[in-house]
């Protein structure tokens, strides 16, 4: 997940990076040196981000049984939006200009990072075998127990901040969780919320 952080947050940098020399670019008198090291960063931190953790995802995010063809379909359903932007590209450049076309693409970032950020789970140093049997085996404890290990796996609360979650703080009709307090430890005073 850091890659997924670092690389597309660079990736919107250089993006909004971009836009500006095609706003101010000309104005100000840039050389276009500049523009091709814009383009050269956003390349280099995609590939070493998205490009690279796309197939580390998609291989973990399915269980075993139903890997191959679901692999199958996500693969085919990224190409088939590869081959959209590619496509779109030059309108967007025609339409709404440079400038909006690689504003429009930093935009388009920052759902990604929402997404890794709240939906995937971390799962470094766990096999996937693992992971599957801790969910499984999840599924027959009693609900505090499944929603606790639900919520640390796909919410990206802090720890402190899970430990001091109540049942009056989860509200099941808005599916909304309100975080009111945390619970820590230290050795001097134990745990305190």
């Amino acid at each position: 997940k850091k890659l997924i952080y670092y690389g597309v947050s660079g990736m919107i940098i250089s993006l909004l990076l971009i836009a500006a020399y095609f706003i101010w670019g000309k104005t100000l008198n840039v050389s276009s040196y500049y523009l091709l090291v814009f383009f050269v960063l956003y390349i280099v931190c995609c590939a070493g981000s998205i490009c690279a953790v796309v197939w580390v995802i998609l291989s973990e995010m399915y269980p075993i049984k139903v890997r191959a063809v679901a692999m199958s379909i996500a693969s085919l359903a990224l190409w088939i939006g590869t081959f959209l932007i590619g496509q779109l590209t030059p309108w967007l450049l025609t339409n709404i200009t440079p400038q909006g076309t690689f504003l429009l693409f930093a935009v388009c970032c920052i759902p990604y990072m929402l997404i890794m950020w709240k939906a995937v789970p971390e799962t470094t140093g766990k096999s996937l075998e693992e992971i599957e049997k801790f969910l499984m085996l999840l599924n027959d404890e009693p609900l505090k127990y499944r929603t606790f290990f639900n919520l640390a796996i796909y919410s990206g609360f802090r720890r402190g901040e899970l430990l001091g979650l109540e049942w009056k703080d989860v509200d099941f009709e808005n599916n909304i969780i309100k975080i009111r307090r945390t619970s820590n430890y230290t050795a001097q005073q134990g745990v305190y919320t």
